[in-house]
């Protein structure tokens, strides 16, 4: 019986699939290991924090070199060799239009790598990307084209499968549904959490947003900590989905809210652009994965969210309760192979107000204050209850009563459209902030200061930023600058000019990330008379650092048929290499991940002879050279 459900399940799957993509969903072949029954360690859509996965991750139980076949019939319409992302990838085109993709190879068939091969001796670079003749190395479907590997930005060894359609969108493999694949388990809900969306709306009488563990009864997942709303809400949940035999914590492509019955909000990610990848840090709570590593789904279309994947009715799909009744509130979620979970809840509105304390204190990350949306929130610290504070913006001073009070503690609220705030003197104890400037999304600003200069373009924000930067301090002799907006996430570049005042050479010196544990992190940057410049998609904590001392190589292995050399920088990083033999450009594959370069012939026929010399260049600008005799 339950194979026959199976069967059922995937030929109903497949039906819509062939409906949603116009491609007949039997075309392709499993890539790796036909027949037999393979795992994932990650699928299409997920969160991956700065961009959605654009395919599935199949599992080669930790081996390299497994042979990979082609699908369907097809030809190989682009090359790419790079240190990180991808690593060794091909692009697989196939006659109905589809693209395959495959990442992180460890190899190619021998045609195809003695071609790749000399292009980069030709080009003498071991990054390359190359575009062969149509069907110049074609391939018949169930025909090996490649082994499975370990390249690139890879954290193990996997391969990387993707599909993609005639305008190069992504589609989601698992609609294809691969008698390879078995998927019986339906997605896991760990938590939920709501949040007020303007100034009025409350949760259990208090503002902000508040997480909640939920439990497995029954059929459905549930809280039990009992929920009166006031105004406008917003929902988030933590959830992922597994596959059987497998612990991995993968996406969740269709989720649904629904208020009595009447759907609010629906996200189903099938087809994703390239284009569209940074809507990732609105359509997931980017400050709550900065701060916890946990990946909140927004189930409301945020500002400045420009993804094609959700319906939502009325208020963007946030909840607006306006009477005394109770309401239910069920979220839906469902994978690929339409295995159901259910979190259902009732909610009230104020006039049935819930006596549950949710607020804490841990949650007011900042220096005593914490934004929601347009709101700045305080709290008094000083534990004197009932007490109004000052709050001063542009020379003005503004009484604020406390808003709600929990235990001794009184809260406060601000919102920042009226004004930046300079200072809150709470009942004796004076607070002053960093905002500098109020930053529309949409149009080109630019912030100038003592310590440093700020220039957003109109792609640069998603919505609007309350600037908050910091006066330069000097910590372990190093001079620190901050913008104390970490968890407000960027579209596109800004361009940040840091204003050093300490003698730096400046042929080595560079911008650097700044760690709370003062960890340095390379960011480049180019000097001008007004400083130091670079591009930043965050906003955070630099210095500036000097890398003086060049990078090491050590050989591992040195003979007239492979030369292994492990090379090592310590600041900077490395950002070049090359590799002569009496003069003569030989090709040095690099690992990063291992520290590895290795030698690889043109000829393999003929032995290494004369002197070999690697040229090893940090980013700073720092060069090593290793000779010796083959």
């Amino acid at each position: 019986m339950k194979l026959n459900k199976l069967a059922l399940l995937l030929l109903l799957t497949a039906n819509t699939a062939i409906a949603q993509y116009g491609y007949d969903t039997a075309y392709l072949m499993f890539p790796i290991r036909p027949g037999d029954r393979n795992y994932l360690a990650g699928t299409m859509g997920e969160i991956r924090g700065t961009h959605f996965h654009a395919g599935i991750d199949i599992r080669t139980s930790g081996i390299e070199g497994l042979p990979v076949y082609a699908p369907a019939d097809g030809y190989i319409s682009r090359v790419k060799i790079s240190t990180g992302g991808y690593g060794n990838a091909l692009y697989l085109t196939h006659p109905n239009g589809l693209t395959t993709v495959y990442g992180h190879l460890k190899s190619f068939s021998k045609p195809l790598a003695e071609w790749v091969r000399a292009q980069q001796y030709a080009k003498e670079s071991f990054d390359v990307e190359l575009f062969p003749a149509r069907n110049q190395f074609s391939y018949k479907k169930g025909e090996v084209f490649a082994a499975s590997g370990n390249t690139g930005g890879s954290s193990g060894p996997h391969l990387h499968f993707e599909i993609r359609d005639q305008e190069q969108k992504i589609l989601d493999p698992m609609r294809f549904h691969f008698k390879e694949l078995i998927d019986e388990a339906p997605p896991l809900i760990r938590k939920v959490a709501f949040t007020t969306m303007d100034i009025k709306s409350r949760i259990n009488g208090q503002f902000g947003r508040f997480e909640f563990d939920v439990t497995k009864e029954g059929d459905s997942f549930v809280m039990h900590t009992p929920l009166t709303f006031e105004g406008t809400i917003g929902v988030e949940i933590y959830a992922y989905d597994r596959f059987d035999g497998t612990w991995s914590k993968n996406g969740i492509p269709c989720i649904e809210v629904m208020l009595d019955d009447q759907k609010m909000f629906s996200q189903s990610i099938t087809k994703l652009s390239f284009d569209e990848m940074r809507n990732v840090a609105v359509h997931m709570n980017y400050g709550e994965y900065l701060t916890s590593g946990q990946k909140f789904t927004k189930l409301w279309v945020d500002d400045g969210n420009w993804l094609k994947v959700y319906e939502a009715k009325d208020w963007q799909g946030m909840l607006k309760i306006k009477d005394s009744s109770d309401h239910r509130l069920e979220i839906r979620t469902w994978d690929s192979y339409n295995n159901y979970s259910y979190f259902k809840t009732t909610l009230s509105d104020k006039g049935k107000r819930s006596n549950a304390t949710i607020k804490s204190l841990g949650k007011l990350r900042r220096e005593g204050y914490e934004i929601t949306g347009n709101v700045m929130e305080l709290t008094n610290p000083n534990g004197v209850a009932r007490q109004n504070v000052l709050l001063y913006s542009a020379g003005q001073a503004y009484e604020l009563p406390p808003v709600y009070h929990v235990g001794a503690n009184d809260f406060y609220l601000w919102d920042l459209r009226n004004g930046l705030p300079d200072s809150v003197d709470l009942c004796g104890t004076m607070q002053k902030y960093d905002f500098k400037a109020m930053v529309s999304p949409h149009h080109d600003y630019s912030f100038f200061d003592k310590d440093m200069d700020v220039a957003f373009n109109r792609y640069s924000l998603f919505d609007t930023l309350y600037l908050a930067v910091k006066d330069k301090k000097i910590e372990n002799g190093r001079e620190v600058f901050a913008i104390d907006n970490v968890l407000d996430p960027l579209r596109r570049s800004a361009k940040v000019t840091l204003k050093p005042m300490q003698l730096y050479d400046k042929e080595k010196s560079a911008v650097y990330s700044y760690s709370a544990k003062g960890n340095l992190g390379y960011v480049g940057g180019a000097w001008d008379k007004d400083g130091i410049s670079f591009l930043t998609t965050s906003l955070g904590t630099w210095t500036v650092a000097t890398d003086s001392v060049p990078p090491t190589i050590k050989p591992a292995v040195i003979n007239k048929s492979e030369c292994r050399l492990i090379i090592e920088d310590d600041l900077s990083g490395i950002k070049s290499w090359k590799g002569t033999i009496d003069g003569e450009w030989v090709l040095l594959n690099y690992e990063y991940k291992k520290k590895l370069l290795w030698t690889e012939k043109l000829d393999a026929s003929k032995p290494f002879d004369g002197e070999f010399v690697v040229v090893v260049t940090d980013n700073a600008g720092n060069e090593t050279v290793y000779k010796t005799k083959l």
